[in-house]
This record gives structure tokens, C-alpha cells and sequence, in this order.
């Protein structure tokens, strides 16, 4: 059995993108409080805008900082497991997907890894370049199957399909937040109104 993981010093570029967009999604908060002050002249208005935007900036915060982890946590519990008999892939929070060697329907190559397609329809793997020691694996998959080269070698798939394969977050914590986030598409819709009557 030959084991592959993520390779770490990759993880690094990842995260930069991560971040960049979680620095974007702060920046909303902060336009939405500069617009609805710019529009509203009443203290009250402005005292209670000051305090959504801060309950929504607290939000954000927490969602981008979870999204960070997760993300890195995914990424380095990433694991391909290549035998004589079968393919695995394990992954926290994930089911272990197994894909017999019979079973391999075929082995594509695109432009960021490989896709190993099994008989059974919702069942695949993507194996990503970022993968150590990528030669040598696409050396096992050709010898398991011929690996057929994609006409869409230009397509790129992006680093956080590469770990979000079969993922089941937890459903409590992604519920909490869907009803805080409809909570506050609420009240900025409140809000706009309560301007617009008093306007």
C-alpha cells in the first residue's frame, strides 16, 4: 500500500486565496455601514445601523474563521491510498470512498490532476497535483488503467473542490448560522424601509 497526502508547502498558497477572500467579505460590513450612515441623518437610525453593522461584521469574523480552519483542516487529513486491489481516499468528516481497481471505468487527466471514474455513477475520485509526489502516482494509475489526457487540459479546478470531495459538515452549526444570516437579511431589509418611510 502506498500512502499520499497534500503536500503542506502548497497549503500556504491556499491559504493566501482564503484569506484574500475573507478580507473581502469584511470589507462588506464595513461599506454597508458607511452607505446606511451616508443615507440616515437620526441618531436613534444611526445608533441602531451601528449596531447591525457590528453584529454583522462579528458575524463574518467567526463564518471567514471557521471557513479558514475547516479549510485547513480538510486539507491536511486529504489522504490517497492506492493498493493492488482498490483506490482509497479518507478524509475527516468524509465517508472513505473505495474504488475497486475492477471497477475503474476510466482515468482522465486535466490540467490540475486526475479524475478516476468507477461504474458506479456518484462514485469518482479527483486526485489533485498538489498531491506528493505526483509522478509517481500517475505512474500506479497507468499501470492500474491507461490514463486518457482530457482535450480540456485548460481547465483548472479550484484548490478547495480538490478537499471539499463528499464532505458532511456538521448540519447544527451550518443551521445556526443560515438563521442568523436570514436574521440579519431581515433587518437590513427592515431598516431600509423604516428609511424610506421616514425619508
Amino acid at each position: 500500500m502506498c500512502d499520499y497526502s497534500l503536500q503542506k508547502e502548497k497549503f500556504k498558497t491556499v491559504l493566501r486565496k482564503s484569506l484574500l477572500f475573507s478580507f473581502m467579505s469584511l470589507l462588506l460590513p464595513l461599506i454597508l455601514y458607511f452607505f446606511l450612515r451616508s443615507i440616515a441623518n437620526d441618531f436613534m437610525i444611526q445608533s441602531v445601523f451601528k449596531l447591525f453593522c457590528g453584529f454583522f461584521l462579528v458575524y463574518t469574523i467567526i463564518k471567514e474563521s471557521l471557513r479558514i480552519y475547516r479549510i485547513r483542516r480538510d486539507w491536511f487529513s486529504f489522504k490517497i491510498s492506492i493498493t493492488e486491489d482498490a483506490i482509497y481516499k479518507k478524509q475527516y468528516k468524509t465517508e472513505d470512498t473505495i474504488i475497486p481497481i475492477n471497477q475503474i471505468v476510466k482515468i482522465v487527466q486535466i490540467a490540475d490532476g486526475v479524475s478516476i471514474q468507477s461504474e458506479e455513477a456518484n462514485k469518482f475520485l479527483y486526485i489533485p497535483k498538489n498531491i506528493e509526489n505526483y509522478e509517481e502516482v500517475l505512474g500506479k494509475l497507468n499501470s492500474l488503467k491507461p490514463i486518457e489526457v482530457s482535450s480540456l487540459m485548460s481547465v483548472r479546478i479550484p484548490s478547495e473542490y480538490t478537499i471539499q470531495q463528499h464532505i458532511k459538515h456538521g448540519s447544527a452549526l451550518k443551521r445556526l448560522f443560515l438563521v442568523i444570516g436570514v436574521g440579519f437579511g431581515i433587518l437590513i431589509l427592515l431598516f431600509l424601509l423604516i428609511i424610506i418611510l421616514l425619508s
